[in-house]
């Protein structure tokens, strides 16, 4: 069996991301092209111990929905040791097709025993011209001691437009 140490895990994480190229600079780079939104910044520190996580291999599974729909086989159960917060990964195959006068866009949210999780709804991913893409987005929340379901949720930004989630993982890291 393999054995990495968290040290070198690390060590090995930041030489990998050291040696990746930089992109130049463009004209406006790190100008907002207009005033941010107030938002909410939560900020704890999470002793976690534990993983539960569900993957899926399947390819074709779409929504035209502008309300939420659960991603199939995206629900993960796991037992809080004791209370504590939970930080929720999702990563997938998403492809939300342009059709030329209207926007595609993939919304994605977490639920935490069906209420959702901070940050709240997240754009997955928009305008795809020819194939899916590999999209990220994390959550997270406290949860007390005990069993807790997270499922994870996706809609399409104009109802009667389909968009599609394949090959996902749904990670919730806890106690």
């Amino acid at each position: 069996m393999l054995k990495i140490h968290k040290a070198t895990l690390s060590t090995a994480l930041f030489l990998v991301a050291a040696s990746i190229g930089t992109a130049q600079a463009g004209p406006n780079d790190g100008l907002a092209s207009h005033k941010p939104s107030a938002g909410t910044a939560v900020s704890q520190d999470c002793v976690t111990r534990k993983v539960a996580v569900t993957s899926s291999d399947v390819t074709g599974n779409s929504t035209s929905s502008s309300s939420y729909v659960n991603v199939p086989d995206g629900a993960v159960t796991f037992n809080e040791g004791r209370d504590g917060c939970i930080v929720v990964d999702f990563t997938g195959y998403s492809f939300a097709p342009n059709s030329g006068s209207t926007v595609g866009l993939v919304f994605v949210q977490a639920l935490l025993d069906g209420v959702a999780m901070f940050p709240g709804e997240i754009q997955f991913s928009a305008n795809d011209n020819t194939y899916a893409q590999s999209h990220a987005a994390s959550w997270t929340a406290s949860a007390l001691a005990g069993s807790h379901t997270v499922q994870i949720q996706f809609r399409s930004f104009i109802s009667g437009q389909s968009v599609f989630m394949h090959r996902h993982t749904t990670e919730v890291v806890h106690r």
